[in-house]
Parts: structure tokens; C-alpha cells; sequence
């Protein structure tokens, strides 16, 4: 799936670098064939030779972003995890509880609560599999369906006090691969935190008040839940952070009740009918990523992209340079990465480049997504078409912005080495032209 680039508000800017890159420029000989296609395209014989560039400046450095929507997202976020390079991230989520059926709900005469269950179906996760403390809380806001609605990774919604989750049942080592059972069946992994008895209680009472007749009337009676973690800042390197689809069938809020000692189930969706949206903290003080802001020449070293927060930038102004009447035949932008074999936080498996449109707006027209080159441990980037409209001065020179390509609803980030990295691949760009 891919994800269309939103427009933000940046709030600040930093230059990270000022880095240097060779850009290796071939002639490529072009050979006359016996052929009517393209015949009056151009004169073979009006090709000349170009003089050899052997390398340009550029710079790389990071914009951070706020305003970012997360509204109706690929994936609820949750969990929390301390990375080494960018500090605490802290996920949680609100989400509408909605009827399977309105107007038609009974539970019967005087039922009998067994237990309450919050289950929440895996999509991934990111980090280290550690024992997490989840808390759950009911909304005292509505979340409105309006499409007009906007709430961000900064959004927050009141909440009454108390905390829904079972005494003692708090702490949970979730297993993201491994299946589920639940009675007889064996279900896809999910998350299940047990939830207060009187949770159940008063959602049945519900019906009794009519609040069942319609999906209005019992988002009105019962808004929504807030889920969290009570550990917010775990230790360096430990924790994660546990991706979930709330349209899948194993993500419901499950009573389990007996009527006339039969024992029987009634869910509650998170599905389409239901608005939600991610709240997402970052804490990166005194971390590489907070270091590098305020000491841009640590730049030459690493620099970094991560969702929710940041591009990273590299700006090609050498490119502007190339004679105007060149054929661009290749260009390769190959960006290594930082990134161990074992660590769990691993780059984007999707990066995302764009360039800005003008240089008033915010908005960045996509370049595409590229895949992770996990053998070479690089992003490989085709940026013949970038590079041929900047030559031909059909598009400003202002660089390429790099980002997770699911960055409002991920928490990936990425360390590219950089120019002076003290690893042994740096990056390069190797552009192929022919001019006439």
C-alpha cells in the first residue's frame, strides 16, 4: 500500500551538513541504426562532447514536522521504546467501540458476566519483544466521523479516571508471532488485555436504555476507550512499539457472559464505523538526534529521517550545472544505511522521495517509493527523471526529501551514513548523460 504525501507545516528547520559526494558523469556513445523509428527525433551527428564535472557539493540536512495527521491509519500504534540514536517514542491510540448490529441486541434475562476482553489483532511491531504495562481508559470526548475532522499525532481527548484493565492483569509480554488460542479455536496473534467485569455490566445496561437502537445513540453512551502503556521511558535499547489493525476480525471488545448457564459471547468492533486515531510522544533530549540538531557538523558523520517527526534532505545543486541540452540516460542515488543485522530497529523497509514544489509551499510532489536493498544495505534511487527536469529548468534545484513511507503510521527511522561516515560504504550519486 502506498501512502500519498500530506501537506504539513514545518516548524523548524536545521542544516544538518554540508556534505561532499562524487558524481561520477559518463559520455555515452550513441550508435546510428538502421531504423525509421525516431528518425527526425534528433541528429546523431549534431552529438558533442561534454566536459568532465568530478564532483559537486551537497548538502544534507533534516527538517522536523509537526501537524501530522493520524486519523483512519494503516496501523494503531502502541507501546513504548528508547532508541539509542532518537530517544523515547510513546504510542497510544482512541478509538470508537461500535454495535455489529444496531437495534437488534439482547442479552437475555439477568445475565451473568464471566470476563471482558480488549483483543487487538498484530500487523508488526518495532523494537525489542519486552513485557509492556497497558492501561485502558473510557473517553469523556466524542471523536467525530465529520470528514473534516482532523486530529494529529499530538491530539489528546479527555478521559474519565479510571483505569479499565483487570487488577494484576496489567503487564503483558505481547507475542506478535505467535497464534492466539481462545476456547477451542486458533486464532491470528493478538494482544488481549482482560478488562474490568464492570465494564461489561454497564455496556449491557445500555440496552436496557435504548442506547443500542442506533450506532448514534451508543457512541453517545459510550464515546470510546484511550489505549496506553504506563512506561513510557524504558531503558536505552529495550522496548517496542506493536502495530495493530483495527479493522481486522480479531480486533473487538469481547463480554463473555452466561444466560441460563449457556455460556455466550457479544463484541463490540473497531472497524470502519469507527473513528481512530494515533497519539505519539517523543522524548530525544540528550540523545544523537538532539546532539546532531545542535551541532550541525556531526552531520558529516550520520543523518537521519524518522516518522512523524523528520526528513531528511539532500540538495544536488551541482546537478544545475550539466550542460541544458542533456539527455539524462542514468541517475543513481545510492544511500547507505546504518543498520546491524540483529537490531530490531531496523530502516523503513519503504523510503519515500520527494522534491518541493516551489519554494513558498510546503508541499512535496513524490518522486516514489523505494524499496530497502537489505544485501547492500542501501536505498537505491532512480532520480533520472528528477534530474532531467532540473537540467532542462522545467523544476527548481531544491534537493530531494527522504522519509519513512509509512510515516504517519509507523514509528521506522533511518541513520544515513554519511559522507565522512566511518563506515565503509558512503553515499554517491552516479549520473549518466549525453548531450547534443
Amino acid at each position: 500500500m502506498i501512502q500519498k504525501f500530506n501537506s504539513f507545516q514545518w516548524r523548524k528547520v536545521q542544516i544538518l551538513s554540508a556534505t561532499f559526494f562524487c558524481i561520477t558523469l559518463a559520455l555515452v556513445a550513441c550508435k546510428k541504426k538502421e531504423t525509421m523509428v525516431g528518425k527526425d527525433a534528433f541528429d546523431a551527428n549534431g552529438l558533442l562532447n561534454s566536459n568532465a564535472v568530478d564532483t559537486f557539493q551537497l548538502k544534507t540536512y533534516t527538517i522536523e514536522e509537526d501537524s501530522v495527521v493520524t486519523k483512519d491509519q494503516l496501523h494503531a500504534l502502541l507501546g513504548a521504546y528508547n532508541d539509542p540514536k532518537f530517544g523515547t517514542v510513546d504510542a497510544s491510540f482512541y478509538t470508537q467501540i461500535s454495535l455489529d448490529n444496531p437495534g437488534s441486541t439482547t442479552f437475555g434475562v439477568n445475565p451473568i458476566v464471566d470476563s471482558i476482553v480488549l483483543s487487538l489483532q498484530y500487523t508488526g511491531y518495532y523494537g525489542e519483544n519486552d513485557a509492556q504495562t497497558f492501561e485502558v481508559y473510557e473517553l469523556d470526548d466524542d471523536l467525530s466521523a465529520v470528514s473534516d475532522s482532523i486530529y494529529y499525532s499530538f491530539t489528546s481527548k479527555n478521559v474519565k479516571p479510571t483505569n479499565l484493565v483487570f487488577p494484576g492483569k496489567e503487564t503483558i509480554t505481547p507475542q506478535p508471532s505467535v497464534k492466539s488460542v481462545v476456547g477451542n479455536d486458533t486464532l491470528a496473534a493478538q494482544l488481549r488485555i482482560p478488562l474490568k467485569n464492570s465494564l461489561a455490566t454497564y455496556l449491557m445496561d445500555g440496552v436496557g436504555l435504548g442506547n443500542f437502537a442506533t450506532q448514534d445513540l451508543f457512541h453517545q453512551y459510550f464515546k470510546g476507550i484511550y489505549v496506553k502503556v504506563s512506561n513510557p521511558n524504558p531503558p536505552s535499547g529495550q522496548g517496542a512499539v506493536y502495530y495493530f489493525s483495527l479493522s481486522a476480525i480479531n480486533s473487538k471488545l469481547t463480554i463473555y457472559y452466561k444466560n441460563d448457564l449457556i455460556s455466550k459471547t457479544f463484541s463490540f468492533l473497531m472497524n470502519g464505523t469507527s473513528v481512530d486515531f494515533n497519539h505519539v510522544n517523543f522524548n530525544r533530549t540528550g540523545k544523537p538526534f538532539d546532539n546532531l540538531i545542535n551541532n550541525p557538523a556531526l552531520g558529516n558523520t550520520e543523518f537521519y529521517a524518522q516518522s512523524f517527526t523528520s526528513r531528511a534532505v539532500v540538495e544536488m545543486s551541482g546537478i544545475s550545472n550539466i550542460p541544458k541540452n542533456s539527455i539524462i540516460q542514468k541517475a543513481q542515488l545510492i544511500l547507505p544505511v546504518t543498520h546491524y543485522t540483529n537490531n530490531l530497529l531496523y530502516p523503513s523497509l519503504q523510503l519515500n522521495v520527494g522534491t518541493r514544489i516551489s519554494a513558498d509551499n510546503d508541499t512535496i510532489f513524490s518522486r516514489g517509493n523505494w524499496v530497502y536493498d537489505d544485501n547492500q544495505k542501501a536505498y537505491i534511487i532512480d532520480l533520472r527523471l528528477h534530474v532531467q527536469q532540473v537540467v532542462s529548468q522545467i523544476i527548481a534545484n531544491r534537493g530531494v526529501f527522504l522519509r519513512p513511507t509509512y510515516f504517519n503510521s509507523t514509528t521506522e527511522r533511518i541513520i544515513f551514513n554519511g559522507s565522512e561516515s566511518v563506515n565503509k560504504k558512503k553515499p554517491k550519486l552516479v549520473v549518466t548523460y549525453t548531450n547534443y
